[in-house]
């Protein structure tokens, strides 16, 4: 983790990045830290400041690239993909007769 970038988050801004960057909305991340997402929006901007960021992919990047989180660590919190056999195949284009 950076210390110089990773020190300017707040320990709740910290949270808030981690959840975003795993995909929450800010009322999944509101409901998760018992928040309300009026005031993880606050957090949410305030991180964008920080970060010199505009939107949840650009601050997830940013955070992945300055290693302030840690991919690995990112990479095991987040679902498995569905086995193959529980995706529907692709329906083929019908053709006019």
């Amino acid at each position: 983790m950076s210390k110089n970038i990773s020190t300017k988050l707040t320990e709740r801004e910290f949270d808030i990045l981690y959840l975003l960057t795993t995909g929450y909305s800010n009322q999944e991340i509101g409901t998760e830290l018992e928040i309300s997402k009026h005031t993880v929006k606050a957090h949410v901007e305030s991180i964008y400041r920080k970060f010199g960021v505009h939107n949840k992919v650009q601050a997830t990047i940013y955070a992945i690239y300055h290693k302030v989180i840690d991919i690995e660590e990112l990479k095991t919190s987040l679902p498995a993909p569905p086995p193959a056999e529980c995706i529907e195949p692709e329906t083929p284009e019908l053709q006019p007769v």
